[in-house]
């Protein structure tokens, strides 16, 4: 290392020092009120000097912390609330494929939930207890064997963390500098870091002052060291360009599309041209003598989020200019108010263990039996003398009355729980119950607090600062084919592909890319119900519908089992949907498949229909036969009538020719054959007679 490096390095560690002792003595009174709101708030709400107090006066040092449970209320109700995501096009112009939104979304949800599930009610219990909190949102791998990062929400402890003094915003996500200090036994430091052990054993280590900043100090036997794990921005003057096409880009992404253009059509021009100052994230770890690690990051702004409780920016005095945040927790309103509520009950259980028993007040010489009247509670009879030894009266022994406790100090142990409510702001939703709706009641059961609505907007706005992070982050992080967890619509947690590549290596056109610009995707995260709630919201609505319209409650019986199941939030739920799906599915699959009595009667049916099918079949035949008959009847008799027809035309020429005979001819000769066609003609008509019975026998029996 040269001199002059080496000199470098000095200087910038004085500097990182000199921010971080600057920023905790910025925040020195908030980190005192954290500490002791905490212990006010979780422990006892009595203090070491009071309870000396008490000890002196002989005082019971007992109390009753109303205000721990109305704290434990307001963390309850914000763990029923859940983070809803959305992400969106900017209006820069740019398209962004839907399905990538989407994923993004749910890819940001997961890790939200994921933090529900261990951090949130610590950083809830630290921002209303002890009026802030802080996370940070950092990259870390999968596990030791892997070379593949996530994205994760990790608690810090507040007392430690330190932001930049100037920033603005309520999360500190706009500091210059941040970060956190953690202590560290020196052998461990040793371990951890060999090069500076010799540097370790050089410092000096004494034990530590209150209120006092020091980067070494000596816990019992074992000497400790201060560990700085120190962010900071580095920015730089970079030149922007508008395109004709409405792209916004660096000035070396417009060199490099102009180098690489291949396109027909003439590259996009320069509209409009500024310079604009860009972030980069530096990171140090250093200790009191040296820096020990500087690296770049991904980042280009705070990855550390304040999570302030009810702050305001306020001056220090009525005459300076100095400002500085002051921070108040959920009970430091109501802290007043529980110290009084200590102090009647201490007074009360003072005056209940000093409460005397029955005692008297009497004449010495009246007294007979010393032994029972000091104990006056167990004898059973007490004698006393009316007159002394020399004959004169005696008063008689007198009761010593008690006296109340003063009926103010009654009042105000009575009192004061509903002062504490009051000036927590709370209202019960049970109160009135009867006069207002159930939609009424179940958000009542969320927002019954106003006075918690700051903590809350508060959470909120840091984790709105955090989504901001990551969703500039997922570029830089996610680069390679990989599978990341999403929650969908329904609350379930799938695995999606992203960044899949063809066999050739280029980009698959039905995969999802996280290569998208800072500037053309935005995000909004605001409070809504958990997933818990919105169950119990749905199997509400289900219930009353089930029974208020019964054909909905009928497809409910027979179809939607694994509809209401899904909506349960009971343990084993997982196995009760799936007992019901195969409920379902044997349901459908006996549906499809009858039992035997069924299809016995399905046989019958069948073999009644084929039979009544080849009746109906013989019916058909018969009656198409018939109909030839008939149509065969109708042309043999019409053949006949033309038959009949011809011979009676022969006999009438016969007849004419016996005519002439019998003019030219022997009469007998004539007569004799006048007798022979008299003969025929009679037989050719018993014949037609004959033919036409029959028909008339044939049409009879077919109409029977």
């Amino acid at each position: 290392m040269t001199k002059e490096k080496s000199k470098s390095e000095s200087k910038k560690l004085d500097s990182i020092k000199e921010n971080i002792e600057e920023s905790f003595a910025y925040f020195e009174d908030n980190i005192e009120q954290y500490k002791r709101l905490m212990r006010f708030a979780y422990k006892t709400t009595i203090t070491d000097k009071e309870r000396q107090n008490l000890s002196k006066i002989n005082k019971p040092d007992i109390e009753l912390n109303y205000t721990s449970s109305y704290l434990s209320k307001v963390v309850g109700e914000f763990s029923r609330q859940a983070p809803e995501v959305s992400v969106s096009g900017n209006g820069s112009g740019s398209q962004i494929n839907v399905l990538t939104t989407d994923v993004i979304e749910g890819h940001m949800m997961h890790v939200f939930l994921e933090y529900e599930k261990s951090g949130k009610n610590t950083v809830i219990k630290q921002q209303c207890g002890g009026s802030y909190s802080a996370f940070k949102v950092i990259a870390e791998y999968d596990n030791k064997m892997s070379f593949t990062q996530k994205m994760s929400i990790i608690n810090v402890e507040p007392t430690m963390c330190f932001f930049d003094p100037m920033s603005k915003k309520t999360a500190k996500d706009d500091s210059n500098y941040w970060g956190e200090i953690y202590p560290i036994e020196k052998e461990e430091f040793k371990r951890q870091y060999p090069k500076y052990a010799s540097e370790a054993d050089r410092m000096g280590y004494s034990k530590a002052l209150n209120n006092k900043f020091s980067w070494t100090y000596k816990n019992g036997n074992k000497d400790i060291i201060m560990l700085a794990d120190y962010y900071c921005l580095e920015k730089k003057r970079k030149q922007i360009h508008r395109l004709s096409d409405g792209q916004v880009v660096l000035n070396s992404e417009y060199e490099e599309m102009i180098e690489n253009w291949s396109e027909l059509y003439a590259a996009p021009e320069i509209v409009e041209s500024r310079e604009e100052d860009f972030n980069k994230v530096i990171r140090y770890i250093i200790f009191g003598n040296s820096i020990i690690k500087k690296e770049d990051t991904p980042y280009e702004s705070s990855n550390y989020f304040f999570v302030a409780g009810d702050c305001a920016q306020v001056y220090e005095s009525d005459s300076g200019n100095q400002v500085s945040q002051s921070l108040k927790s959920y009970i430091s309103n109501a802290v007043g108010a529980q110290k009084l509520l200590n102090y009647t009950a201490q007074t009360l259980a003072n005056f209940s263990e000093n409460l005397m028993q029955q005692k008297y007040m009497l004449e010495k010489r009246s007294v007979v039996n010393k032994k029972d009247w000091l104990n006056p509670q167990k004898a059973s009879v007490l004698l006393y003398s009316s007159e002394s030894d020399e004959g004169s009266p005696l008063p008689a022994p007198k009761e010593v009355v008690q006296q109340d406790i003063p009926q103010s100090i009654m009042g105000t142990f009575v009192g004061m729980p509903q002062v504490i409510q009051s000036t927590l702001g709370y209202s019960d939703p049970r109160v009135n119950a009867n006069e207002v709706s159930g939609e009424a009641l179940d958000k009542s059961s969320i927002d019954n607090n106003v006075m918690a609505m700051p903590f809350k907007a508060n959470y909120m706005e840091a984790l709105s600062a955090a989504g901001d992070f990551m969703l500039k982050i997922f570029p830089k992080l996610y680069v390679t084919p990989m599978t990341i967890p999403v929650i969908n619509e329904k609350g379930e947690r799938v695995f999606v592909p992203i960044n899949q590549q063809l066999s050739d290596g280029s980009k698959d056109p039905q995969s999802i890319f996280f290569d998208y610009k800072d500037n053309e995707l935005g995000v909004t995260i605001k409070s809504s119900y958990s997933f818990t709630l919105q169950k119990d919201r749905a199997l509400k609505t289900m219930t009353q519908l089930m029974g208020a319209v019964p054909s909905f409650g009928e497809l409910m019986n027979r179809r939607g089992l694994p509809i209401i199941v899904d909506n349960l939030d009971i343990r084993g739920a997982d196995k009760l949907k799936e007992m019901a799906d195969k409920q379902i599915q044997e349901e459908q699959s006996q549906q499809n498949q009858p039992n035997p009595a069924q299809q016995q009667l399905m046989i019958k049916q069948q073999e009644l229909q084929l039979k009544q099918q080849k009746i109906q079949m013989e019916y058909k035949v018969k009656q198409e036969e018939l109909q030839e008959q008939k149509n065969q009847m109708a042309l043999d008799e019409k053949l006949a009538m033309i038959g009949l027809e011809k011979e009676l035309m022969n006999a009438s020429v016969q007849n004419e020719k016996v005519q002439a005979e019998i003019k030219t001819a022997n009469i007998d000769a004539a007569v004799k054959v006048a007798n022979q066609a008299l003969a025929h003609e009679e037989h050719l008509l018993n014949r037609n007679e004959q033919q036409h019975n029959h028909t008339i026998d044939v049409m009879s029996l077919n109409s029977q």
